[in-house]
């Protein structure tokens, strides 16, 4: 595919030139958002960032999602098109159309767990000393049965439409000599495996928080009076807005604060209990 880009007109007319445009206009970009920096920063230095480097956070974590749908594009495409292009499957086309049957039934299975789990709250009373009771009577179990639909799931999602796609090419149903076919297909897949990507991010997010102890951390300090002061984020250039509750839609008050003036307090780290894994356990 890459070769085949670069036979197009306007990359033959301006050779490898083409790539400095565009290297020279991403330096601005790079320098702005110092990615290196904002990628090894830690969870309270994140805490302390302005808006525009937390949307840059999100930028690179764009950017990372296309990276990696772009290696498992290429690398899903490659390996199922060895795999149809062996004797046992040229010989045997309805070998093809059962494999991408069971990786869509995979797929289709696994989304509909993790969609049951991560939405509603299930209390599973199996029969005593059953298979089901063994399988499914502790919590690590019942995360590891969880986690395995998960893998599940991201195998089947990112080898369904690159499997297919491999499978018609290997049937002589598809050809790539048109080099609109060839970028045309190309993009597809990239934009289909950039958006699968974020969603078993976000579905691995769902079950962690589900099952986690914790939903997630906060920073505070505490002044002589014990009062807790919790960090949200940057108000102005120099201040951060403080409250009084761990939630800042719960606080009653408010107040800012210098930033050196916080950075001279003792920072402590709050971890937010899971509210639904607590009330299963009182259940």
């Amino acid at each position: 595919m890459i070769s085949e880009i670069l036979e197009l007109p306007f990359v033959k007319a301006l050779g490898w030139g083409w790539l400095l445009p565009i290297l020279l206009s991403s330096v601005p970009f790079i320098w702005k958002f110092q990615p290196v920096t904002t990628l090894t920063s830690t969870k309270f230095e994140r805490v302390l960032f302005s808006k525009e480097k937390r949307l840059s956070l999100k930028v690179l974590g764009v950017i990372g999602n296309v990276i990696m749908a772009f290696f498992a594009s290429i690398g899903s495409y490659t390996i199922y098109f060895a795999l149809y292009n062996t004797k046992l499957f040229k010989s045997h086309y309805s070998y093809i159309d059962t494999t991408i049957t069971i990786l869509a039934t995979m797929f289709l299975v696994s989304t509909i767990i993790l969609f049951l789990v991560g939405n509603f709250n299930w209390k599973l009373k199996a029969p005593k000393y059953s298979i089901f009771e063994w399988i499914l009577n502790s919590r690590e179990k019942r995360l590891l049965w969880v986690f395995s639909f998960h893998m599940v799931f991201i195998v089947s999602c990112f080898s369904l439409l690159p499997s297919s796609l491999a499978g018609e090419v290997t049937k002589g149903n598809i050809h790539f000599a048109n080099k609109t076919v060839i970028i045309t297909f190309g993009v597809a897949l990239l934009i289909t495996n950039s958006f699968l990507v974020a969603a078993t991010k976000a579905i691995f997010k769902s079950i962690i928080k589900k099952f986690a102890r914790y939903t997630g951390e906060t920073f505070f300090y505490e002044e002589e009076d014990s009062v807790r002061w919790y960090i949200y984020h940057l108000a102005t250039k120099d201040t951060y807005l403080l409250g009084d509750a761990v939630n800042p839609d719960d606080a009653k008050v408010f107040k800012t604060i210098a930033k050196e003036e916080l950075l001279s307090q003792r920072i402590y780290v709050y971890k937010i209990p899971n509210e639904s894994l607590l009330n299963q356990e009182v259940d």
